[in-house]
């Protein structure tokens, strides 16, 4: 990812682990968290 650059070229560059993504379509991708506070919300 570029220093200039304030947007992921991909969502594969995200700080979130792929196992942690629960849904994913050609506009939104989840990722969950793990805090146990946002669960079922």
């Amino acid at each position: 990812m570029l220093e200039d650059d304030l947007y992921l070229d991909s969502y594969q560059d995200a700080p979130w682990p792929r196992k942690n993504m629960v849904h994913e379509d050609e506009n939104v991708i989840v990722f969950k968290d793990g805090f146990p506070v946002t669960e079922g919300h």
